[in-house]
Parts: structure tokens; C-alpha cells; sequence
């Protein structure tokens, strides 16, 4: 140390000698690389970096409590600092500086990485100058693994990289040579001899002499170079166990969680690592184990509390393990069971459930008993984890499966699971892609035709999102809307719906659309977003369709919370034009009363209700009621999942508005609805083309 910060200060004065001329950015990126240095400052009076071989920091200026503040308003001429996080990157540097007069001092930093390679570099430097010194030799010098001269007693071959075939072959036979020898620009009697430290090959030592020296008296100065370079070596040794016993805690810190004492994460990635480069025919597995409602613990009683709580997990887990496993705290709630040895799956499912087991009694946490919910997954190691990090990642996939999560549950990861994870990643790229317009092939509208019992006429369309992702084929609605709501793009998704759904009423010919209603399903999250109405708008002016046009969807189960604010967005939406529809009526919490307040036009009977008409005897049904007493409240009747003329017939009897279902068609693709609708003047036209 004390030689490199020799090195920083050479370099210091290096810098203000050639700051006579006039510094700039190229030239000090030009003189640190020759230094060998990683930073370069030169600071005015007022402590602002003037010119520096990192751009980015020219023009920053000292603060009260930093460094080279301190340096700058001290009386001292140089000062070296203790390694330190540079202020701008967070890297840890050595920092020295020196001051050129009173309105100038310049600031050397040395990363930290590279402290180690200076003060090796030197130390190699001083054993080659000390093997030289009252020596007949020509030439000292050591070459590292890469080849390189990292210290010689020619300064004109320090950093030399050598390239001669002859000697690169010499030196990969890592065995004494001795003889005359021509290497490039190296000429006389070598011996050359490769050093280890604990078995590591640490490079090439090469003597030489002229080569008029007798053989005997170039093996004797070997031989006392060679003892001199390992009682140094030796010496080095000593220091390095003595620092690794002071820096012992370093490593606690850096491998060991310091409330539990259990290994931590890091260790447990560095184990994993090593354990899969062993190639033997033992089994080897890994239980995850989840604290469910930790964090719950910790917001009602204190973290305190809850750290008391993570001390009595540890006590409790590891008396139930055995010698051969290893446990580890993998993150705030979660613990890792390592086994290195086990006999089958059932064995696994024993300690698992063993483990969960433990917990069926209140943990102590000092000041209160508290139960603590516990999951378990169990993975088998096999040859598709090469990495730890591929481990924990099927690990943690398996317990997102628990899809109920209650008290002391088990579940094994399957490769199904990674199976679903690839599904839902394929299905997640294509809806991100048709959203941001990369693909308009995978995502269309179908259109269901409503039929007006009265008029005998297709009264509009429900416009249904339909997805068919090359690789797996067609996708359920119910399964790309749920992922699309669950990674938030269910709002942009809902654009493109609408935007599909004005562009289909485009095409509709004009003297039919003003009788036509194109209903879009909308979900909460549209709603909740302030400027949906003015998207909505955006839309229709763009589109060139009259809001009249439309019909948005909603269900019951939306209004369950903030219903006053929905409502006034529902009413936002009507002064667009827009009616509003409330799906799947019947089956949720509204009453007659609550209807009256809510801002829609039209109730959506649940096909439930239909069924019933097919199965139940007329007088038993109250299907019937429920349109009567929503004509009084002068709402508009769909009775949704017509699949009989018997339902059509009663619906019709009782002045049901509209009908929707297979009784009239099924979904129809863009250019079939139009077709549907310009065929289907009539009833009897409609069942005509049907047949």
C-alpha cells in the first residue's frame, strides 16, 4: 500500500508538470491510461473540477463533508485517503491528492479492483530487483499466466506481451529450462522456472546471464534467487492468512444473514453453483418454504416483533434437520432446504410435511403467540437446472400454483407448470405486439348477432375479442383478458377492441348503421381511468362513427365498490351517445332499487335464467318478473344463451326486447356479420341462409 500510494503521488506530480501546458479532457484520458490510473481531476480555488479525464464530471464542485472539501480548505500539500464509494458512481476507489498553489490541486483515484493489481505488480517488481541487486545477471523478469511482463529489470520490457511461438511454448510447459536461449529481443543463458502459490500458477520467473557464464555459478544464483523468491513468497503468505483472519467478519457479513445467522442468498447461489459441477449419482432436491402472512405479522405488530418471529422459524426448521441438509434464508419470508441425499419423492414429502407440522403451534414472539401460514415446494434437481438460478426460479413457479393459499400446504414442481409459465409468456409477446400494432394478425372481433323480437330484425352485434397466437392456436377470452388485466394492458387492449368494433360499423352501409349498436364489453379499470371518456371520443371523431352506435357492457360485480364514481363515469359516457348495458343480470347483488340509480339503458338477462325456461315449468319461473319490472324502471331487456325456439317463443310472449345466442347464430367473423346483416332483413330470410 504504502508503495502505491507512492504510485498516486508520483502520478499527482506527473499531472501538474504537464498541466503547464494546458490540460484537456483527451489529454488526461491519454496520461491516465499511461499512469495506469482510473481518475484524473484538476479543481480550481472554489473546488470545481476544471478539467478531468472522465467527462461527465467536469463542472462538479465540492460540498461541506466530502474529502477533497477537507483537503481543500486544510494547510496540507498531499493527503491520502482510506478506500472510499466515489461520490458520482458508488465505486469504491483510493483516492490521493496533491496541491499545485493556492488556486490549484489535482485528485488521483485508483479503483479499487485494480489496488490489488498495483500492489502485486510492485511487490513482483521489488522481488525482481532484489534477485538483480549484487548479481552478474543481464536480465530479471516475470511473465504472468497471460504472457505479460508485469515486472522487469528493464523498464523497457514492463508490459511487453509476448507473442514468440518458441517461448510461448516454453512457457506453457510450466518446467524448468535452462540454456542458451534467443526469445525476440532476449538473448544469453535462461533459466526459467514457473512459480506456485497453494497450487496456483502464478507465472514464469526468467533469469539471464551473458552467455560466457559457467553453467555451475548460474545454477548456484538460482538457486539462491530461487530461495530468496520463496522466504518472500512465504512472508506474503503469512500476511495474507493474517488479513484473512482479521477480515473474517467481512465474510459473515457477506455470506450470513445477521438476524438468523443462517447462511443468506448469496451463500445459498454459490453452494447451488458448486453442488451441480459435481457429477455423481446422488439425488439432490430443494424445499422453498413461504411464510404466507409474515408481512402481515410485521404491519400489525412491528418489525420487531416479526424479526423475533424469523429467529424462532430458523431454531424451529433447523431442529427437525438432518447433518446432510443444508437451510439457508433465502429473502425477508422465505427459507431453503438444500439436500445433497435423498432416497425417493416420498421422502421429500415427509420433511415437507414435517416441516409445515412444526407450525401448528403459535410461534414466540416475545410479547404475543402468533400462528404462522406456511407453504412448501419441493423440486427435484435434474439436469434441465444448470444454473441456481434456474433452481429457485422452478421453486418459486411451483408455489405460485397454490392458487388458494391456506395453512401448511405441500406442492411439488411439475414440468407442466413451466409448460403454463411458456404458455402465458407467448400469449403476454403477442398481446403486447397487437396493442402496439407489430401484429394484426393475431387478435380479431367476432360478432354475435342481436335479434329484436319485435321488429324481426337484427337490432346490432356484440363485438367478442378473439386471439389465436401462432404458436399455441387459439386462445380462450377468458384466459388472454385475465393475463391482460393481470400485466395492466387490459386498458391499451380495450382500445384496440373499440377501435376494431367503430372500424367494423364503418363498413356497415349507411342507410342500416343508424339502426345498429355495436356492443363492447368494458372492464373496471377502464372506467377507473380518467381520460377513458375522452379516448372514447378520440376514437369516434377518428373513426367517423356516431357514439349512438355503441353499447358498452358492464357487470354487476364493477359496482361492488366505488359505485358513485362509477356511476358518474357511466354518465360521462352517456353524454357521448353511448348507451349502457348491465351483463349478466340476475346473478349478481343489484336490486330494482339500485337500478334506478345506476346511469344504463338495457339489463342483460343471465343465460341461467334462459336455461330455467327449457327445464322449468312456465308457471314456476320468474323470468317473466324480472323483464316486466325492468320495462317499468323504462329499462331495454336482452335475454342472452337463446339455444330453442321453446326460450324464443316465451321471451317473445312476454315482450323480451332482444335475443342473442346460438338460436339465432353463433359469432360470426368480420366479413360473415355483414353478410348476416345484409341477408337478414327478415326472419324467414335469416333461417334461409342458415340452412
Amino acid at each position: 500500500m504504502n508503495l502505491l500510494e507512492e504510485k498516486i503521488l508520483v502520478a499527482s506530480r506527473v499531472v501538474l508538470l504537464m498541466d503547464e501546458n494546458g490540460s484537456t479532457v483527451d489529454s488526461l484520458k491519454n496520461l491516465a491510461q499511461e499512469l495506469q490510473v482510473d481518475q484524473i481531476n484538476l479543481y480550481d480555488v472554489h473546488g470545481e473540477i476544471l478539467v478531468s479525464n472522465i467527462e461527465a464530471y467536469v463542472g462538479w464542485t465540492v460540498y461541506e463533508g466530502h474529502p477533497a472539501k477537507t483537503f481543500m480548505d486544510s494547510s496540507l500539500e498531499t493527503f491520502i485517503e482510506n478506500i472510499r464509494p466515489d461520490s458520482e458512481s458508488g465505486e469504491p476507489y483510493l483516492f490521493g491528492y496533491m496541491r499545485k498553489d493556492e488556486e490549484t490541486f489535482v485528485q488521483i483515484g485508483v479503483l479499487d479492483e485494480n489496488v490489488n493489481y498495483f500492489t502485486n505488480r510492485f511487490e513482483y517488481q521489488r522481488l525482481v530487483e532484489d534477485i538483480v541487486d549484487g548479481q552478474e545477471l543481464e536480465q530479471a523478469l516475470f511473465i504472468d499466466p497471460h504472457h505479460k511482463v508485469v515486472a522487469s529489470s528493464k523498464t523497457a520490457h514492463l508490459n511487453l506481451i509476448f507473442t514468440e511461438p518458441t517461448l510461448l511454448r516454453d512457457l506453457e510447459e510450466r518446467a524448468i529450462i535452462m540454456g542458451d536461449r534467443t526469445y525476440e529481443a532476449l538473448e544469453g543463458f535462461h533459466v526459467m522456472t514457473p512459480v506456485f502459490f497453494e497450487g496456483s500458477y502464478e507465472g514464469t520467473l526468467i533469469l539471464i546471464w551473458p552467455e560466457n557464464m559457467v553453467a555451475v555459478e548460474v545454477k548456484n544464483v538460482v538457486l539462491r534467487g530461487m530461495l530468496e523468491f520463496g522466504i518472500i513468497l512465504s512472508i506474503v503468505s503469512g500476511i495474507l492468512y493474517y488479513a484473512f483472519k482479521k477480515n473474517k467478519s467481512n465474510v459473515k457479513i457477506a455470506y450470513y444473514d445477521d438476524l438468523t445467522g443462517l447462511p443468506n442468498k448469496t451463500y445459498l447461489e454459490e453452494y447451488l453453483e458448486k453442488e451441480m459441477l459435481h457429477e455423481d449419482t446422488k439425488k439432490k432436491a430443494v424445499l422453498l418454504l413461504n411464510c404466507t402472512n409474515f408481512k402481515t405479522l410485521n404491519m400489525t405488530y412491528g418489525y420487531k416483533y416479526g424479526d423475533r418471529i424469523l429467529k424462532e422459524i430458523a431454531k424451529k426448521v433447523k431442529g427437525v434437520l438432518g447433518k446432510e441438509m443444508m437451510f439457508f434464508r433465502f429473502n425477508a419470508d422465505r427459507f431453503v432446504v438444500v439436500l445433497k441425499e435423498y432416497q425417493n419423492k416420498n421422502q421429500l414429502t415427509r420433511l415437507a410435511n414435517e416441516l409445515v407440522t412444526i407450525f401448528r403451534h403459535p410461534l414466540n414472539g416475545g410479547t404475543k403467540h402468533e400462528y404462522m401460514e406456511v407453504q412448501v415446494a419441493i423440486l427435484e434437481i435434474n439436469a434441465t437446472h444448470d444454473s441456481s438460478d434456474k433452481i429457485l426460479q422452478d421453486a418459486s413457479l411451483a408455489l405460485s400454483h397454490l392458487k388458494q393459499p391456506q395453512k401448511h400446504q405441500v406442492i411439488s414442481y411439475e414440468t407442466f407448470m413451466q409448460e403454463e409459465m411458456h404458455r402465458k409468456e407467448q400469449i403476454e409477446e403477442t398481446l403486447r405486439k397487437v396493442i402496439s400494432g407489430e401484429d394484426g394478425l393475431s387478435f380479431a372481433l367476432h360478432f354475435q348477432p342481436l335479434w329484436d323480437l319485435k321488429a324481426q330484425r337484427v337490432s346490432g352485434f356484440e363485438a367478442l375479442a378473439r386471439l389465436k397466437v401462432p404458436t399455441i392456436g387459439p386462445v380462450p377470452p377468458m384466459e388472454f383478458i385475465a393475463l391482460a388485466e393481470s400485466n395492466l394492458m387490459i386498458y391499451e387492449l380495450g382500445l384496440v377492441i373499440l377501435r376494431q368494433a367503430c372500424a367494423f360499423l364503418h363498413e356497415v352501409p349507411k342507410e342500416q348503421r343508424s339502426g345498429i349498436k355495436i356492443a363492447v364489453n368494458i372492464s373496471l379499470i377502464q372506467l377507473l381511468r380518467d381520460e377513458f371518456a375522452e379516448d372514447v371520443r378520440s376514437i369516434l371523431r377518428e373513426q367517423g362513427i356516431s357514439g349512438s352506435n355503441l353499447e358498452f357492457e358492464i357487470t354487476e360485480s364493477m359496482l361492488e365498490e366505488n359505485f358513485t364514481l362509477l356511476n358518474e363515469r357511466l354518465m360521462h359516457l352517456k353524454k357521448l351517445g353511448i348507451c349502457i348495458a348491465l351483463d349478466d343480470f340476475g346473478t349478481g347483488f343489484s336490486s330494482f332499487a339500485r337500478l334506478r340509480a345506476l346511469n344504463i339503458d338495457t339489463v342483460k338477462i343471465d343465460k341461467y335464467f334462459v336455461d330455467r325456461i327449457s327445464e322449468t315449468e312456465e308457471e314456476e319461473l320468474i323470468t317473466a318478473d324480472v323483464i316486466s319490472m325492468a320495462h317499468k324502471i323504462n329499462l331495454t331487456v336482452v335475454a342472452e344463451g337463446v339455444e330453442e325456439e321453446r326460450q324464443m317463443t316465451y321471451l317473445s310472449k312476454y315482450h323480451c326486447d332482444i335475443i342473442q345466442g346460438y338460436y339465432i347464430s353463433k359469432p360470426l367473423e368480420k366479413d360473415m356479420a355483414l353478410v348476416f346483416l345484409e341477408k337478414d332483413e327478415t326472419w324467414h330470410d335469416k333461417k334461409a341462409v342458415e340452412s
